[in-house]
């Protein structure tokens, strides 16, 4: 009987034709059986930090073209709330 692991093995032998052996190295299989090539902790971190610049990045322009939105209306400048009430920023 093949257990889950001798079935791993044999799809990393097949892998590595493929991917390399280190990246075959790294193929796993999550509880679903979906197969994915687990990521180095350098990688991940790039990853992560990638997506955490382009929030802020998002985030500061949405606020960079709030405020410029809000310059350019005067009443919203004096705190009428007009611009609220409006649905702009």
């Amino acid at each position: 009987m093949k257990t889950e692991h001798d079935v791993l093995a044999r799809l990393r032998t097949r892998a590595e034709a493929v991917l390399g052996r280190e990246t075959a190295a790294r193929v796993r299989a999550s509880e679903d059986g979906t197969l994915y090539v687990e990521a180095r902790t350098w990688a991940a971190f790039r990853t992560w930090l990638v997506d955490l610049l382009l929030v802020v990045a998002i985030a500061v322009g949405g606020a960079v073209a709030c405020y410029r939105h809000a310059a350019d209306e005067p009443n919203a400048a004096a705190g009428s709330g007009s611009a609220r009430r409006a649905g702009r920023c």
